[in-house]
């Protein structure tokens, strides 16, 4: 599973280089492609440190629904019947 990981990443990277080089038509082929390198590190980066502050945020959309867990629960208990002894409340099986 490792190397496929590892080779999806390869195939990514060289589409990437690819698609850039086709675009990047500014500079000249000794520039060229250190304009490419330049730019798909940008965007590494700006995608590991969106991952690193997502993980270290815990997650924003779970934090709102903790609080409101132990009222919902609190309003569904007058609803429930009392759990009694499951035993004496079956019925008779013959």
């Amino acid at each position: 599973m490792g190397l496929v990981v590892v080779g999806l990443a390869l195939l990514d990277i060289s589409v990437w280089v690819l698609v850039l080089m086709r675009f990047v038509d500014e500079a000249d082929q000794t520039h060229q492609l250190p304009i490419i390198t330049t730019t798909m590190l940008t965007f590494g980066m700006g995608a590991s440190l969106q991952a690193l502050l997502t993980r270290v945020g815990g997650g924003i959309f779970t934090k709102p629904a903790a609080p409101s867990a132990p009222t919902l629960s609190e309003k569904l208990k007058p609803a429930l019947p009392p759990p009694g002894n499951p035993i004496l409340n079956r019925p008779t099986i013959r």
